[in-house]
């Protein structure tokens, strides 16, 4: 499990699996977190590939921004 920093100093997480030479990146939806996506990785073949896992702002493992939500502070 890894963690990295918002431009607005929110902590970030994220996690990788797999050490394949391709990076794929899979995004939740809105009112979940990066989790959603656990028994579909435990399915897939990930030999080749390298899987990254956010957790959006204010989802899962991640921060809460102290500004509140908007568009434009998810995009940064």
């Amino acid at each position: 499990m890894s963690t990295t920093s918002a431009s607005d100093g929110t902590s970030l997480h994220y996690r990788v699996v797999g050490e394949g030479p391709r990076t794929v990146v899979l995004v939740h939806g809105w009112m979940v977190s990066g989790a959603v996506w656990d028994s579909m990785v435990e399915r897939l073949d990930v030999a080749g590939l390298r899987l990254v896992i956010p957790d959006a702002r204010g989802t899962g493992q991640s921060g809460k921004s102290a500004d509140g939500h908007s568009v434009e502070g998810l995009a940064k």
